[in-house]
């Protein structure tokens, strides 16, 4: 009986988030460091490649609305089966370079470059359903230390349906609570910057906010505003771990926190990935803020070795393939009533070479002219 309480109340809790005066807008992924597009958009061309990523998350297995099968003042015992509310996010994004040139003219690296960004994402929470649509722009520069500096910015078209023929009202004459499907766009801007020092252990970071400036759904007597985010991401590269040449470490951190009046606890994640061959990966990730632990994630990761097509995994030069899963321990109180969570990765880089139109000789049609007596006419002759 207690466990169905809380599976009552976290259901409720749930659409507490949704009816909040400032409701939090972006998904979380537990592979954020392979999917950093979809928190900054400076990251867009990173490497002089296009690369194309898609996460699929199911979150919070068996947590399920069983609120029909109970009884209240509007809602009988039904043999109605429960049904699973827990998050389901799936996103793609794409971040490719547009115009790029060598401007040092030492190593025919295109050091200074202009790069595009688009990502698709459907983050569905109970009987709510949040569409992110993003388009944007990022410029890299190059030092002449090899250190560059990115920065992107992009427009997000971000839209909320609720099915209000899914809830159950405490009273059903309510006004205040739909009874049909509603729903809104509305429009905000993202903007980013993203570091990288190959001289520092291949030290990145970067730095961005969601939803600059706010914006606001008006549903069916309640209104929604869309909460500015905050992000700082940071890693580094260890080659030689533990003195083996084939294993590497690559620690980093993601800082994430809303910006509103009220003060909001950040989350942090810590994340550790060991890397073998430039083939298996393997590590944790650790979510949580000053309130307790969130998450503690297993992370597993391959890279096919395809060098036999011409794809080549092990300097990074040409085209890299990355498949990656993750399982969530559930470690708040929500484990009472969840399996976990479970993420799956693709990420695939490519460059494309764009060939040079050749250049066309020209030539003095006198010249060409079999006719001597037109000899004359040359150049060398007048």
């Amino acid at each position: 009986m207690k466990s169905t309480r809380i599976k009552i109340l976290t259901v409720l809790f749930s659409f507490g988030l949704f009816f909040a005066a400032d409701a939090q807008q972006d998904p979380h992924y537990t592979h954020w460091r392979f999917n950093k597009l979809s928190y900054n958009p400076a990251f867009a061309g990173y490497g002089n490649k296009h690369c194309v990523s898609a996460v699929a998350r199911r979150m919070w297995l068996s947590f399920n609305d069983e609120t029909a099968l109970y009884n209240t003042e509007s809602v009988k015992p039904t043999n109605e089966l429960t049904r699973g509310i827990g998050p389901e996010t799936n996103t793609i994004t794409y971040g490719g370079i547009l115009y790029g040139f060598d401007k040092r003219g030492d190593d025919g690296i295109k050091d200074h470059s202009i790069n595009g960004m688009f990502m698709y994402s459907g983050d569905n929470i109970a009987y709510e359903k949040n569409t992110y649509l993003k388009i944007g722009l990022a410029g890299n520069y190059e030092f002449s230390s090899g250190s560059a500096i990115r920065i992107g910015a992009n427009y997000t078209s971000l839209s909320k349906a609720l099915n209000g023929a899914q809830l159950r009202a405490h009273d059903p004459n309510d006004p205040l609570i739909p009874i049909a499907n509603v729903s809104q766009s509305v429009g905000t801007v993202d903007v980013g910057l993203y570091y990288t020092n190959p001289n520092l252990k291949d030290l990145w970071v970067g730095l961005s906010s969601t939803h600059l400036n706010t914006a606001q759904f008006a549903f069916a007597g309640f209104n929604v505003t869309t909460a500015r985010h905050a992000y700082l991401m940071a890693g580094m590269k260890f080659k030689d771990f533990l003195g083996n040449p084939l294993l590497t470490l690559d620690p980093a951190v993601l800082v994430k926190t809303g910006i509103r009046n009220s003060p909001v606890t950040p989350q942090v994640d810590l994340n550790a990935m060991v890397t073998y061959n430039n083939m298996f990966s393997g590590g944790l990730n650790l979510r949580g803020q000053a309130t307790g632990m969130d998450a503690t994630c297993i992370m597993l990761g391959y890279y096919p070795p395809l060098t036999n097509m011409g794809i080549n995994t092990s300097s990074g030069a040409g085209t890299t393939l990355r498949v990656g899963y993750s399982y969530d321990i559930t470690m708040n109180r929500v484990r009472k009533v969840s399996d976990g969570s479970h993420e799956i990765q693709i990420n695939v880089c490519f460059p494309i070479t764009i060939p040079v139109a050749p250049v066309r000789k020209k030539h003095n049609t006198i010249y060409l002219n079999p006719n001597p007596e037109l000899k004359a006419q040359s150049p060398k002759n007048l």
